[in-house]
């Protein structure tokens, strides 16, 4: 027995040509396996990270290109025509309509308005300023017609509470109601983007009558307003 196991050791040594003896062959194949396998694993835990590391890219590009479309409606006190070329120059409003807000008997010549608002409230703000603008406007004459009115209607519980008493020079008392208690009527083609805007650039605000691509994205139920 002990003098044929020396006699492998010692044929293995001088195979190898370096005196000292070899391994079995099943046990170097064995051991090159294992290698593969656990640089495999390696592999694929690095594919593994960079698929999450994309992941976590692609979402915050999708949150980057997310686009916020809000909705407002104000009332037109010199007429619809006047008051929708103003809001056209509004670089946050992205389209138009005019039309009617009806609230019980009370029938209002309004434009509505389509604006970009990704986060925070700027641009209602800066909305709601446009509107007062056109209201100080002292070149146009006053509408006789009760449907000419100061008013706002507003979608959402945030919009509610940057509209506030809406102080303005022209009414003390303006009508300020959440759109879902009113009904909207929109006005007829011969009456929508009638007046070309006059602003500082060609870039005006389209018409939401003739792009039915231009919607306001959904409100959650716990945004809305409800009075």
């Amino acid at each position: 027995g002990k003098t044929g196991h020396g006699r492998l050791r010692n044929a293995a040594g001088m195979n190898n040509g370096s005196g000292l003896a070899l391994p079995p062959a099943h046990l170097l194949v064995a051991a090159g396996t294992a290698r593969q396998r656990g640089g495999d694993r390696v592999a694929k835990g690095g594919t593994a990270v960079a698929h999450a590391r994309n992941g976590r890219a692609d979402a915050a590009e999708t949150s980057r290109k997310r686009i916020f479309y809000k909705e407002i409606t104000f009332g037109a006190p010199w007429g619809f025509h006047e008051l929708e070329k103003d809001l056209r120059c509004d670089g946050h409003v992205e389209g138009t309509e005019t039309g009617h807000v009806e609230w019980g008997a009370t029938k209002t010549q309004a434009v509505r308005v389509l604006y970009f608002e990704p986060y925070g409230n700027e641009p209602t703000q800066a909305v709601l300023e446009t509107y007062r603008k056109h209201l100080n406007r002292t070149d146009l004459h006053i509408c006789v017609s009760p449907e000419c009115k100061v008013a706002v209607f507003y979608t959402t519980k945030e919009q509610k509470e940057a509209v506030g008493n809406f102080t303005n020079k022209n009414d003390h008392q303006p009508l300020l109601k959440c759109e879902s208690l009113t009904s909207w009527k929109r006005a007829g083609i011969y009456d929508q983007s009638q007046l070309l805007p006059v602003c500082d650039t060609d870039k005006w605000a389209k018409s939401t009558y003739m792009n039915s691509t231009l919607q306001p994205d959904t409100i959650a139920l716990n945004d809305r307003c409800i009075t």
